[in-house]
């Protein structure tokens, strides 16, 4: 049995853990996930708890794993569900945020979020029978010092950090005094590495496709959009079509279709340092385009996520089309 983290500290942590129980058969390594060390069809079952979600190019550590598994092979993960339904995190995070102190975006952990996307991305990297359940859990939180525990041993933030919010993080548990329960969803999923490669040959579809690019590029949800706009010099660009835009569109957005990105991208769009928020209907279409965007060359680029329907959905600000 082989082990690995990016972390030498982690791995440490595990060695450690391993000499306490006598255990002599297990193997752990620092590395890279998108890079793995080892000979094709080497493993027969290969486990990721939460490092998916981490990972720059989560689309290139399943092909990787596609590789060194042995045909037949399985893929067991645990990663995060949405955003949303994470408050053991988003607390924390938020009270790290209004006590001003440094600290990483979240994005990174939830570039998954549904059982769909990740589906999508097993079967695009070759594996087949894939199945994604997601699974929502009320944590029992004593105090907000367990709740913090809890979020360091994912995010790996410094126990000294709690000191810092603890006052706030009280206020956000709200009842830590009796026990607070807080939301935690997790995606559980299972797949096998076909014996026959051209099982896995098969057309992508559109899901799968807009799945593949979102974990290429970034996304933020409507409230984030927003504040960026009040905050920064933000243009919102509108790649809808024509007849769609009768439902309204966000405040002095930009309308550039999709079918015509490239051609007008660089008349309407000059600055390629220029920070640019793309949205359709759904979410989907924007994807796509902000993928196309940065392969363009433009440097700033989101795609906001559930697209005009979300920002709807929140009730914010809706402008009737113009001509």
């Amino acid at each position: 049995m082989v082990g690995l983290d990016q972390s030498d500290e982690a791995i440490q942590a595990g060695r450690r853990l391993i000499d306490s129980l006598g255990v002599s058969d297990i193997e752990l390594k620092v590395g890279s996930a998108e890079q793995l060390a080892f000979d094709d069809d080497t493993f027969d079952t290969v486990f990721c708890q939460l490092g998916l979600d981490v990972c720059a190019e989560p689309a290139s550590v399943l092909r990787e794993v596609v590789r060194v598994l042995k045909p037949g092979g399985r893929l067991a993960m645990l990663t995060l569900g949405s955003r949303e339904k994470n408050q053991f995190l988003t607390l924390p995070y938020d009270a790290l945020r209004a006590a001003d102190r440094p600290v990483p975006s979240l994005d990174a952990h939830f570039q998954i979020r549904t059982a769909t996307n990740l589906e999508s991305l097993m079967q695009v990297a070759g594996l087949v029978d894939a199945r994604c359940q997601t699974v929502g859990i009320m944590l029992d939180i004593a105090n907000s010092k367990s709740l913090w525990d809890v979020a360091a041993s994912v995010t790996g933030w410094s126990p000294d950090e709690y000191e810092h919010v603890r006052e706030g993080l009280d206020r956000a548990c709200a009842t830590v005094a009796s026990g607070a329960k807080v939301s935690m969803e997790m995606l559980l999923s299972l797949a096998v590495k076909p014996i026959d490669p051209s099982e896995a040959a098969r057309p992508r579809s559109f899901d799968s496709l807009v799945a593949t690019t979102r974990s290429r590029i970034r996304e933020v949800t409507p409230f984030e959009a927003r504040r960026n706009a009040r905050e920064n010099d933000v243009v919102f660009l509108d790649v809808r079509e024509e007849d769609e835009l009768d439902a309204g569109t966000l405040p002095k957005a930009m309308h550039l279709p999709r079918g015509l990105l490239e051609i007008q991208a660089s008349q309407q769009l000059p600055n390629p340092e220029r920070s640019i928020i793309v949205y359709s209907a759904s979410g989907r279409r924007s994807a796509l385009a902000a993928l196309r965007l940065q392969e363009l060359g433009y440097k700033n680029v989101w795609s906001l996520y559930g697209g005009f329907r979300a920002w709807q959905g929140n009730a914010y600000p809706v402008e009737p089309r113009v001509g």
